[in-house]
């Protein structure tokens, strides 16, 4: 039985990392509330978190929303991050099988890029991400 569309544009989280804070878990809820209104049929990824580990590895954390009433079981994506200037920063292909996304939900994932090469230009202030072909 498909799932129906929600009365407004706000969708929930699906799951959220068990060893979060009462407080941590609304500031997600908000933030997520907050994201830009989605088309129907549409998924896509939002920016949350960017980090650059004491190995220089590149961590992004993103939200993926679905916004259609199907489920979307994500198993290879490729992803490009670009910095607050436009620029790519790096890329890379990620097989993540067994990860869905119900319908009109939305979940929190990490994904590692690896090593970086930082310098003057790397600025991750106005990151972003997103999918390529």
């Amino acid at each position: 039985m498909p799932t129906k569309r929600p009365e407004s544009n706000e969708i929930q989280f699906q799951v959220l990392p068990e060893n979060i804070t009462e407080n941590q878990r609304q500031e997600l809820e908000r933030i997520l509330a907050e994201l830009p209104a989605m088309k129907d049929g549409e998924v896509n990824f939002q920016p949350f978190q960017a980090q650059i580990t004491n190995e220089s590895d590149l961590l992004a954390t993103v939200i993926i929303r679905n916004y259609t009433e199907k489920i979307v079981n994500l198993e290879q994506i490729p992803l490009v991050v670009y910095g607050a200037q436009q620029e790519e920063l790096t890329r890379g292909q990620f097989d993540i099988k067994g990860l869905t996304i119900e319908p009109f939900k939305a979940i929190l994932w990490t994904f590692n890029f690896g090593h970086v090469l930082l310098d003057s230009s790397f600025d991750l202030s106005g990151w972003y991400i997103n999918v390529v072909q």
